[in-house]
Parts: structure tokens; sequence; C-alpha cells
């Protein structure tokens, strides 16, 4: 039997959908030890490293940071979203352009300090380049793009070098998550009928299907362990 010290983390994010107005920041009621359960006005969290502060997307349309407690707010870009925190903590890495745009839409993944003082683009290419996840030594970011027709997964360099393709389905393959270790990349795809969370190595090679059950799986994130 597990015992609370197995359960205990800093802290960790998730988004759903309400109808009613909430604070951008809410304390909740943890039934977990040693979780602390914050209810947040936004979509696609992002926590810096070191837990006190997170970048997320703001009505769907705006990348914002604050600290947990509700302080320090900012907008950083509009339009934007899907925002990932560089492991160092200086840069954040997201989609410039909209939320569920058309495949043919021109997005692009994009480089920004956390107090919107500097942004650069990553990719340049007439797709809808979406969803950076960082590699954990923040030299690479894995992305969704539709340049090659349909929803296939990329790396690509920090510096906009060395663009490679991770997968090639006749599906739609989305979401990426790097994994802490580095040696795997956890991914959603419905390349087998229904959306099923897959892991590959980022070679491309040694590609396994997770889950096996109807119905729509994704947004898969890694544990910190890897595991």
């Amino acid at each position: 039997m597990p015992s609370d010290q197995d359960f205990v983390s800093p802290s960790c994010s998730f988004h759903r959908r309400t109808t009613r107005p909430i604070p951008p920041v809410k304390e909740q009621g943890s039934r977990a030890p040693g979780f602390r359960l914050l209810r947040i006005s936004g979509s696609f969290p992002s926590f810096g490293p070191k837990g006190d502060a997170l970048s997320f997307t703001q009505d769907f349309r705006t990348i914002a940071r604050m600290r947990i407690d509700g302080s320090d707010r900012l907008e950083v870009f509009s339009p934007a979203f899907a925002p990932a925190w560089y492991p160092q903590g200086n840069t954040i890495a997201f989609t410039r352009g909209r939320v569920f745009a058309a495949s043919n839409t021109d997005n692009e993944i994009y480089l920004t300090a956390p107090d919107g003082s500097y942004v650069r683009n990553v990719t340049q290419h007439p797709a809808n380049d979406a969803l950076p996840s960082w590699s954990p030594d923040s030299q690479r970011l894995g992305f969704r793009s539709t340049r090659d027709g349909n929803k296939e997964l990329y790396i690509i360099g920090k510096d906009g070098t060395g663009l490679t393709r991770l997968t090639s389905s006749p599906g739609t393959d989305t979401f990426p998550h790097w994994s802490p270790g580095g040696n795997r990349i956890v991914f959603t795809s419905n390349r087998s009928s229904d959306f099923e969370i897959y892991t590959i190595r980022p070679d491309g090679s040694d590609l396994r299907q997770l889950t096996h059950s109807p119905g729509l799986d994704m947004h898969p994130l890694w544990s910190p362990d890897g595991q």
C-alpha cells in the first residue's frame, strides 16, 4: 500500500471547462496529502522550474504569466496559446496564432522571455506549427505540424535549425511531450481509429501504443520520474 510520502509533490496543474465566473486563482481543498490544489482561470498551464510561477493560455487567445498566488500577472503575447516553460526558467516556447485553427493556418512556434521583453520565432513555414515541448537539455523542441499534409510530429533546434520529422501516419499525431530522461516522447494519435496514447524515441524508432480503449485519450504528460 503506498504511503503518504509516495504522493508528495510541490505542484501540479490541469484545466477543465466551466461556465461560472471564477477568480484568476482560487485555493481548493486537496484530498491528497502533500498537494496544494489551485484553480486557475486559463488553459494549457505550464509551471516554471521553481514551481513559484506559471504560464497559461488566457481566454484561448493570449499567453499570460503570473505567480501561483495570482500576483504579478502579465499578458505576454497575443494571439497565442500552449506555452511550454524552458527547464532553466528564462524562456517560454509557445504557439503564435489561434487555437483550433484550420490545418492550413499559418501558426508558428515562438520563444519569449517570461516578462515578454523579447520575442523571436523558431519555425518559419506557412503551415500550422503548434504545441511545443522542450527536450530536457533545453536545446530542442518537439511540436506538431501540418507542413507535410496532415498533422505529424517534428523536432527542431531552439535556434530554428536541425528540423527532423518524427512520425509518419495517415492519421493525426499531436500533443507531444518529452520525457524527463529525454529518451522518449509521448503523444496522442488516431492512427488506429480513435485517439490513443503512444510513445516514440526522439530518433523516430520504437513506436509503442500505451492505451487500447474506445474514447478520446488526449493531452498526455510524463510523471517527474519518467515512468
